[in-house]
């Protein structure tokens, strides 16, 4: 007949007959089928990258030529019969926007320089501008 032992009596006899206690094993994460080599690596010193220029990230902004918007105002407000009057600066309407960003600064003098050439009221202009950042203008027609 075969003797039994509880861990009591083993731990008092100091032989333990019981089955060895298995450590559950520890989750491992999946290896990849196609591990990629490691490859040796070694430090080099650390150098400052190059800084950018404005010109590499972005391209050059063309300056904006507002003389020619002021000179094509002017021919214009002349050519429907509107008189230049350096004088007429005592009243004017909204200014018009202009710069690289504006794309309808042609139609916008077109149709101010028309709306003054239809009131009979109104004989003289002048036109100019002021500067409201870099590169951007607003175009003034003043009247009288």
């Amino acid at each position: 007949k075969a003797e039994i032992s509880t861990p009591e009596q083993s731990q008092a006899s100091g032989t333990d007959n019981s089955v060895p206690k298995q450590e559950p094993e520890k989750a491992q994460p999946p290896k990849p089928e196609n591990p990629a080599p490691q490859e040796e690596t070694t430090q080099l010193p650390e150098t400052a990258a190059p800084e950018s220029t404005a010109s590499e990230t972005q391209p050059a902004e063309q300056p904006f030529d507002i003389g020619y918007w002021i000179s094509f105002a002017q021919g214009y407000a002349e050519s429907i019969g509107l008189r230049l009057e350096s004088s007429a600066t005592a009243c004017w309407d909204n200014p018009i926007p202009a710069g690289a960003h504006c794309i309808y600064i042609e139609r916008d003098i077109k149709s101010r320089l028309n709306f003054y050439a239809k009131n009979e009221d109104i004989t003289d202009v002048w036109i100019w501008y002021e500067s409201t950042s870099s590169n951007t203008f607003e175009i003034y027609v003043g009247y009288a």
